[in-house]
């Protein structure tokens, strides 16, 4: 499930005065060293939490819609213990594949979701889904979700690795960000601007990452 962003946050969600008081900094020298450990700290948060910090616009790219078989199990065969003769036994697990909706990852949808949806029929020509009438939106759950909206059917695709292509927002706006998503960076700066050699004591570093780890464990996306 290729996705990458489309178009990146307009700012960060600290900004340079907030860098400098959390390091007691007042001369100017380092500013622009501040500002790209500010936009590198914001960029490791959103890895770690596997969400979009700011309001962004991302491209999710798929082979083909969810297929419209109503079953979100299928049966696979479990040859875990390895006993000679013994070929496995059938286990119901989730099935990607058989999914009802496409998930769309990096975040909680915005407040307001530009969402476009977009796909290459069978004939080679580029169609557009209207919301409601061909799609609903959850963007209530974290990640949202796309369903095709009552009594309709995901359209056919050509066979084609980006026959999909979804876009929508995920995000704060700069003055909705968590205080401790903030702080989060904010301490990321202090140790990158404060340590920028190699030689560091591992007790430090031990120690602000359990700092920043446990500021942003709320807000993390745990995926499969």
């Amino acid at each position: 499930m290729p996705r990458h962003v489309k178009t990146p946050p307009s700012g960060e969600p600290v900004t340079l005065d907030e860098a400098k008081a959390q390091l007691n900094l007042e001369v100017d020298e380092d500013d622009e060293l501040l500002i790209r450990c500010i936009g590198a700290a914001r960029e490791h948060v959103e890895s770690h939490c596997n969400r979009g910090v700011l309001e962004q616009t991302i491209e999710l790219v798929l082979d083909a819609f969810p297929t419209n078989f109503r079953h979100p199990y299928q049966l696979h065969t479990c040859g875990l213990l390895g006993y000679p003769g013994f070929s496995g036994f059938p286990v119901l697990l989730p099935c990607r594949a058989c999914e009802l909706f496409i998930e769309l990852p990096f975040g909680k949808l915005a407040t307001t979701p530009a969402l476009e949806v977009k796909y290459i029929d069978t004939t080679g020509a580029q169609q557009t889904l209207v919301e409601d009438t061909d799609y609903v939106v959850d963007a209530v759950s974290v990640p949202g979700r796309l369903f095709r909206a009552f009594g309709k059917s995901w359209p056919q695709t050509r066979v084609q690795w980006d026959a999909v292509r979804v876009s929508y927002v995920v995000g704060w706006k700069k003055d909705e960000v968590p205080q401790a998503i903030k702080q989060a960076v904010l301490l990321l700066v202090s140790q990158m601007y404060e340590h920028r050699a190699p030689e560091i004591d591992t007790r430090f570093l031990t120690s602000v990452k359990f700092s920043y780890e446990s500021l942003l464990s709320p807000f993390r996306i745990i995926t499969l």
